[in-house]
């Protein structure tokens, strides 16, 4: 089948790295499942992926290296993550304009935080857009993180996002043609903070059924319930509320594998705290054996 057009995908998550990788890969490979040439612009692939057989190629734009390690560990961004994102994002945002603007694309299937800069290059040409937007509206991302903060930590939140970080996002929203969201609750948000109806469209996520299946040998039922939570250990994410629930069972019959990374050091604290006492394994592996070993999965998200 001949190929309709050129689409440029921006994206600034490694495709198949956690939540937003997923959405990243899936982005990718419904583009190119259109028969389109498909041209991805964003960090490079860091686990093993490819687009299904039988597809056009994607073609890869790796992006420059964002932050050195150093400053984020050395400088004041090591107090202040939600600024060291928005310089990121900031920067990829305009290389990705500029790489868009070479090629010429027929129409760019963006992500937020890093789309800004193409966006505002695709209304003046005019090329169409899509804005993949897997959360909810990104102020309601922000009043929860300074509600927790306020309530875990008495203090301001310093963290993604900032002020700064949700005004570029708005912008986002205004300029792309369309906005896709994974779920009516999704909608709901974007709607309750201001965006029009008529260009928000639900479409859910995919899941990879090759990868996500269960273990060959299933895992005992002996022992204690074994439960499992999969994500970052954010304020958004509501593991506090996770473990507070295993504590007020009083159970020493539960065991709890988290795999996931904590987002700084005040969460950090707050998790070794709240896993006092408790069967709780913590660590940023992969997913897959967590789930296939787990008996409950939780979802305490905010």
């Amino acid at each position: 089948m001949e190929v309709s057009r050129n689409v440029a995908v921006v994206y600034g998550t490694p495709p198949g790295i956690g939540g937003l990788g997923h959405s990243v890969s899936a982005g990718i490979t419904a583009v190119a499942a259109g028969r389109n040439r498909t041209v991805a612009l964003g960090p490079r692939v860091s686990v093993p992926w490819s687009l299904p057989g039988g597809m056009p190629a994607a073609f890869w734009v790796q992006s420059p290296p964002g932050i050195s390690p150093w400053k984020l560990r050395y400088t004041w961004l090591r107090w202040r993550s939600g600024q060291a994102n928005l310089l990121r994002d900031r920067a990829l945002g305009k290389w990705a304009a500029q790489n868009v603007e070479r090629l010429q694309p027929d129409a760019c299937y963006l992500f937020p935080q890093v789309a800004l800069e193409t966006l505002r290059w695709a209304t003046r040409t005019p090329v169409p857009t899509v804005l993949d937007n897997p959360n909810g509206h990104i102020r309601n991302f922000q009043q929860v993180c300074e509600r927790e903060s306020q309530r875990w930590f008495g203090t301001n939140f310093r963290g993604h996002p900032t002020s700064a970080m949700v005004e570029r996002v708005e912008e986002e929203y205004q300029l792309a043609d369309r906005i896709r969201v994974y779920s009516e609750w999704g909608k709901r948000s974007m709607m309750q903070f201001g965006v029009l109806a008529d260009k928000i469209h639900v479409l859910r996520q995919t899941v990879n059924l090759e990868r996500f299946r269960p273990a060959s040998v299933r895992p005992t039922t002996s022992g204690p319930l074994r439960v499992c939570f999969v994500g970052s250990l954010g304020l958004r994410k509501g593991f506090e509320y996770l473990l507070k629930a295993i504590r007020a069972i009083r159970s020493k019959h539960i065991r709890v594998r988290i795999a996931g990374a904590t987002g700084n050091r005040d969460c950090a604290a707050l998790l070794k705290r709240e896993c006092a006492g408790l069967q709780i394994d913590v660590a940023p592996v992969d997913s897959l054996a967590v789930y296939q070993q787990a008996e409950l999965f939780v979802v305490p998200t905010l």
